[in-house]
């Protein structure tokens, strides 16, 4: 076990002798360095480190609360002589730890022991809770500790940042001013109790000083003095936007893979099976068809190869998006003639259906965008548009400019699509098809790009929808005028 290293500063002789026979008497676990003056009592100091100061006022070239103003760091107990009460509280307010009062049969001596020890430890004790201080100050995440009464009496910096309050603004207030949900830290604070010593976790919604909320983790556990009884509680939070962003992101990119798979192994499967029965009854059966078989044969070939090459230019976008390798390129283009070239595209979906269309889009109209992911974004509109017109429908495509913005709206009058289904249209863990008025089939992916591309234009997209009466795709992009 240690020494106890103790600085005597004292200049009577025998005030001295006394004090090394009870140490060695009483065999105390101390070194001992004695001083006469205050110019030894000082120099020890400087060349030293004690773990206490015992020190007489009367130092014969100075006195002990010169002494006092010296001593850094390490307790002082003060030894003055009697009547002389005055100066010992003196001492203390300049930092002693306390005062012990001199008598003539030196029986002051028998408390000296107990008087030191209980120095050292409450210097001991100080130190740590300035440690424990500084450390919960210096801590990223926010801390407070809360009494009996509900009311906070600390926080550390990291608290302040977050919340947005100053520390002043939080001292004596309940820690419910940092809950969205006031009743909800009631009962997170009575969890925490019947827990006793370990607390408990929780995650909520916090809520700043400027009244936006943030999601954060919380542990909350009682403090507790030697006795076991509780006389505080912590709170350490911390802010886990961050965290519950990538949560969002890592959900998205799982429903992406296996929206990915689904795809896969059940809209690429379909076509292909039924490429291959055509190519089977073709190849087995063709000296037996009639011309007229034959060729409905070859008809639905290529219309099933048509839906495989859509579905696999789908999924090579989706993929590129995903992977982020899809070039993104913007610029000035004409509205009107991507209109027309994709329009184009559909000659022969809009002459089987005998369908209209009603084009509200003036030459004058550019916009910025990439034309690719433009060009996808209208052909999957207007796929959709087509695919659940009833025949003979119409269908109105308009663009509509605006100060800052461009308003695309493709219309249809076809048979609407459910109230319960137009919430899950643009999410990746929904998958919503369902087959067009001439059965056409899709995966659910159009509308998903659809999304990613507006997107990727700081634009909107928007659905208004009517069970029997038709469904509206609403599309804002930035406007630019071009330079002329």
């Amino acid at each position: 076990m240690p020494l106890t290293k103790v600085l005597l500063a004292e200049d009577d002789l025998i005030d001295q002798m006394a004090f090394r026979h009870l140490v060695k008497t009483a065999e105390l676990p101390y070194e001992c360095v004695i001083a006469s003056s205050l110019c030894e009592a000082q120099t020890a100091l400087t060349t030293q480190t004690f773990d206490v100061v015992l020190t007489d006022y009367d130092l014969g070239d100075g006195t002990g609360l010169e002494l006092c103003e010296s001593v850094k760091g390490t307790p002082v107990i003060f030894i003055t002589g009697h009547g002389n009460e005055a100066v010992a509280v003196q001492a203390i307010k300049q930092g002693a730890y306390d005062y012990l009062i001199k008598d003539h049969e030196r029986d002051y001596l028998t408390a000296l022991p107990i008087t030191l020890e209980n120095a050292i430890k409450h210097h001991q004790t100080k130190v740590q809770v300035q440690m424990l201080s500084q450390a919960l100050r210096s801590i990223r995440d926010s801390v407070f500790i809360e009494d009996m009464k509900g009311k906070i009496v600390f926080v550390n910096q990291a608290c302040c940042d977050t919340y947005g309050y100053s520390d002043s603004e939080l001292i004596g207030k309940t820690p419910a001013i940092l809950w969205q949900d006031a009743h909800e830290y009631s009962h997170v604070r009575h969890q925490a109790g019947e827990l006793n010593r370990v607390g408990g976790e929780w995650e909520g919604e916090h809520l700043r000083k400027d009244k936006t909320s943030f999601p954060v983790s919380l542990s909350l556990s009682p403090m507790q003095n030697d006795a076991g009884q509780c006389i505080a509680f912590i709170g350490v939070s911390r802010d886990i936007t961050e965290r519950k962003q990538i949560e969002r992101e890592l959900r998205e990119l799982n429903a992406s893979k296996d929206k990915f798979f689904s795809i896969i192994s059940h809209d690429l499967k379909n076509p292909l099976s039924l490429l291959l029965g055509y190519g089977e009854v073709l190849a087995k059966n063709w000296p037996q068809l009639s011309e007229k078989e034959i060729h409905q044969f070859t008809k639905g070939i290529v219309s099933t190869a048509n839906q495989l090459h859509q579905l696999l230019e789908t999924l090579l976008h989706w993929a590129s998006l995903q992977s982020g390798r899809m070039p993104f390129q913007p610029f000035m283009l004409n509205l009107k003639q991507v209109f027309s070239v994709v329009l184009m595209l559909f000659g022969n979906a809009i002459e089987q259906k005998q369908l209209q269309i009603s084009s509200s889009v003036s030459p004058e109209v550019y916009v910025n965008a990439d034309e690719h992911m433009l060009s996808s974004l209208l052909q999957n509109l207007i796929s959709n548009a087509i695919k659940f017109s009833k025949p003979e429908g119409m269908i109105r495509i308009k663009a509509q400019p605006y100060q800052e913005h461009i308003e695309l709206t493709v219309t249809d009058h076809g048979v609407g699509i459910p109230a319960s289904q137009l919430s899950r249209l643009f999410q990746m863990d929904q998958r919503v098809t369902t087959p067009g008025t001439a059965k056409e089939k899709g995966t659910g992916l159009g509308l998903l790009l659809c999304k990613e591309f507006v997107e990727k234009h700081h634009g909107t997209i928007t659905v208004d929808s009517e069970v029997g009466k038709g469904t509206t795709f609403r599309v804002k992009l930035p406007l630019e005028q071009p330079n002329r």
